[in-house]
């Protein structure tokens, strides 16, 4: 911290050093000024003084060689009017260029300290955000827990019921205990996919990565969702698949992709078909598509379908069931094992969602090191 002060001595010596050879020459003797000059510019320019400190010898120096060259040793009156001016001007000089150094100085302090500031504000929020989003993936896992044991307790209590016939054995009784035996089932299935959702998201979930062949996990995924593709009229279709070998975890993979399947079909009209396509890219990466020719979406509501907790319509309007959280799975799982999700789609033209997996790794070495 003392280096400026210590500069600012070295130029002060340096330069009365020149006016006392200015004050000990003869007349006519070498134009020692000069040597003022290349002090000055060398500590102005090159090296950082404070500006107060600076000016302080600046104003000494100027005071000291007109005193010199008046008083001291007095010189001729043009070199005397020669010598102020050259002096005056070099002074001047020195003064704007140190205080431009000081302004740049302070300038550049108060930048980089408000990108430290900033930073140290930027890591704040980033603390909060993480704690707020591990809190609540927590919640949702809390609260799955807490619910799926009075939900199976209602289902296996109404299961029993409706096997006994319930106390009227009326047929209005029958159909309330099925509503309510389907709707704690579709509750726990909501729950279940929070679930794992929270614990996709904490890294919770254990891969374990095998070749599968293509085929099988397409009838996994076929067998899977073929209730609720008969319930709605909709057929799959699986032509177009080019046999390979992926390197996934076959029960995730098909689960992950099962719900993507799943969104096509409620998206598709009664009659319709959910095509499952697939073949090889050049760079040895497989891509599985999955189409459908229902509603579609828009470019906005493209980017939010892979949200979790998103969905296509409004929260006051919207008929289709879910938390929204079958995309956002399903690219979470996918990710974890070298695969990755893109969306096409048009309104009323339907939407193409295409899997990415990567290309598989040369060796086992590799392999392990992925799984």
């Amino acid at each position: 911290r003392f280096f400026p002060h210590v500069t600012a001595a070295n130029m002060a010596i340096g330069s009365f050093s020149i006016v006392w050879m200015i004050a000990m020459a003869p007349p006519g003797g070498p134009p020692y000024i000069v040597g003022i000059l290349t002090i000055f510019i060398y500590f102005s320019c090159i090296t950082r003084i404070y500006f107060v400190v600076a000016a302080t010898v600046f104003l000494t120096v100027l005071t000291a060689y007109a005193v010199t060259i008046t008083a001291i040793s007095p010189k001729g009156a043009i070199e005397v009017a020669s010598g102020l001016f050259f002096m005056f001007t070099i002074a001047m000089i020195s003064f704007a260029t140190s205080y431009t150094q000081e302004i740049r100085s302070r300038l550049l302090f108060h930048k980089t300290r408000q990108r430290e500031l900033d930073a140290a504000y930027i890591k704040e929020l980033l603390i909060e955000a993480t704690a707020a989003d591990q809190s609540k993936i927590n919640f949702l896992s809390v609260l799955s827990h807490e619910l799926r044991t009075p939900l199976h307790q209602i289902i296996g209590f109404c299961e029993v019921v409706m096997k006994q016939g319930g106390d009227s054995s009326s047929d209005q009784s029958q159909e309330f205990l099925g509503q309510i035996h389907q709707s704690a089932h579709s509750l726990l299935s909501q729950i279940a996919k929070m679930l794992r959702y929270a614990d996709a998201t904490a890294g919770k979930i254990k891969y374990h990565l095998e070749d599968c062949p293509v085929s099988e996990l397409v009838e996994t995924i076929c067998a899977q969702t073929n209730g609720k593709a008969q319930a709605r009229g909709v057929e799959i279709v699986t032509d177009g698949l080019k046999s390979a070998s992926l390197y996934v975890d076959p029960l995730n993979a098909s689960y992950a992709i099962g719900h993507i399947v799943e969104n096509a079909i409620n998206a598709s009209k009664n009659g319709s078909q959910v095509f499952i396509r697939g073949q090889k890219a050049r760079d040895g990466a497989y891509l599985l598509e999955i189409v459908d020719r229902g509603v579609g979406m828009s470019p906005e509501k493209i980017k939010s379908a892979l949200s979790p907790f998103a969905h296509m319509e409004s929260f006051r309007t919207r008929t289709s069931e879910g938390v929204g959280l079958g995309l956002a799975l399903a690219r979470k799982i996918l990710q974890d094992q070298n695969a990755d999700i893109s969306l096409r789609s048009q309104p009323d033209e339907g939407t193409t969602v295409t899997i990415r997996f990567a290309a598989p790794k040369d060796t086992g070495e590799d392999r392990r090191a992925v799984a």
